[in-house]
């Protein structure tokens, strides 16, 4: 196995784990509003990262002439200087629409925008083993804040745990930072990749919007009971996710330089074997799923959820589209059609918040059939343009 997609792997590994445990835990521990409001501050934070990642990071990965002269404190720089402001837009969000303090909710999507930018950097340049050591200090920190603080009841405690795992994390990754190409901090050197950013900003933006869409609608309805049905069943598929999003930080400069030297039926072999790949990954967690359900019903949701066993069918099947799609849509990147991605992504998550704001007075099922269409819809348009770009090249 290659040294970057063995730490890649290895760091989204621990990462993925931790995660999954730290959500699994606070699923049998937060009442289900907490939940609900614990789920809208994590919507929050991803959406923050999202746009660091669309105007630097993304960008960057998929651009091949020039990277050489590019300095990791260069991109670091525009992550530093946005995620506040971000954070504030973001933070009053979620304070607006529950009870948890902003000055929590603002220093954890710094800090946790920075973090996550930080490893992505790392990764994107070549530092494989700092991206992998910022993973590991981060799950110390998360498993130590989990027996320290052994009752979670408020979002709030939960947000203390994470500040400060995120932060000894971010400053350990910040000592392998190259500060001799201090120098190489121009503006003039994002210039080829500023081109791109704005589609990518756009399609990020309706991308979150159309997946954490949900997560604001019902917050505003006051339906965060539902928000933690939905994000309960969300967790158990969570690992399919966090294993894509391994996946494409590194696929997303490979899968570039294949499309670059034109090598099309390399590339279209390669992506059924990931699709397949990620289907039977599908079908196996479904599975087990099915078989340890008892056990997840005592253990993790205490009966807690009416209606949870509809909500996780419904929950899986946008799982599933969502991670082909997610998927499809490294491939596309490939060929640079931002501009193509966006499109898609702001047509349907326009068409997911109508819907949403249309049937979230109707309940939890309108709300879960909603979501699928949207996600059906979406994976198929993105498929079809994947197609079209081969065909076209």
């Amino acid at each position: 196995m290659r040294k970057d997609t063995l730490f890649s792997v290895a760091s989204q590994g621990l990462s993925a784990a931790s995660n999954f445990i730290f959500t699994i835990y606070l699923v049998s521990h937060l009442p289900q509003v907490e939940l609900g409001y614990y789920a809208l501050v994590v919507a929050c934070a991803f959406i923050a990262l999202a746009c660091i990642n669309a105007i630097v990071i993304v960008p960057f990965s998929v651009q091949s002439k020039d990277k050489n002269s590019q300095s990791k404190i260069f991109l670091l720089l525009p992550c530093i200087l946005m995620s506040p402001f971000l954070s504030i837009v973001l933070a009053t969000i979620s304070v607006i629409t529950s009870d948890v303090s902003f000055l929590l909710v603002f220093v954890y999507i710094c800090i946790f925008v920075l973090k996550e930018s930080m490893k992505n950097i790392h990764f994107s340049t070549g530092s494989f083993i700092a991206g992998f050591i910022i993973d590991a200090i981060y799950v110390t920190g998360l498993l130590l804040g989990i027996l320290i603080i052994s009752d979670l009841e408020k979002v709030s405690d939960v947000l203390y745990v994470l500040i400060y795992s995120t932060g000894a994390s971010f400053f350990v990754g910040f000592f392998f930072i190259d500060f001799y190409n201090f120098k190489l901090c121009r503006l003039k050197n994002y210039k080829y990749i500023k081109r791109v950013s704005s589609f990518s900003l756009a399609g990020a933006l309706a991308y979150e919007t159309q997946s954490r869409g949900a997560n604001f609608i019902l917050s505003a309805f006051g339906k965060h009971s539902l928000l933690g049905e939905i994000t309960a069943a969300k967790t158990i598929f969570q690992p399919l996710n966090l294993f894509v999003t391994g996946w494409s930080r590194v696929a997303r400069p490979r899968i570039a330089n294949i499309v670059a030297i034109g090598d099309l039926s390399c590339l279209w072999k390669e992506y059924t074997k990931n699709v397949t790949l990620i289907t039977l990954c599908t079908v196996t967690l479904s599975l087990s799923l099915y078989t340890l359900w008892d056990m997840l019903e005592f253990y993790i949701f205490k009966g807690k959820f009416d209606n949870i066993i509809v909500t996780s069918i419904f929950i899986g099947t946008w799982a599933y589209l969502n991670v082909v799609k997610t998927v499809t849509g490294v491939y596309v990147l490939g060929f640079n059609k931002f501009k193509e991605l966006a499109k898609v992504s702001v047509f349907t998550a326009t068409f997911t918040v109508v819907t949403l704001i249309f049937v979230s007075p109707f309940g939890l099922l309108a709300i879960l059939i909603a979501i699928a269409i949207s996600e059906l819809v979406s994976s198929v348009w993105v498929l079809n343009i994947f197609k079209n770009s081969v065909h076209r090249s």
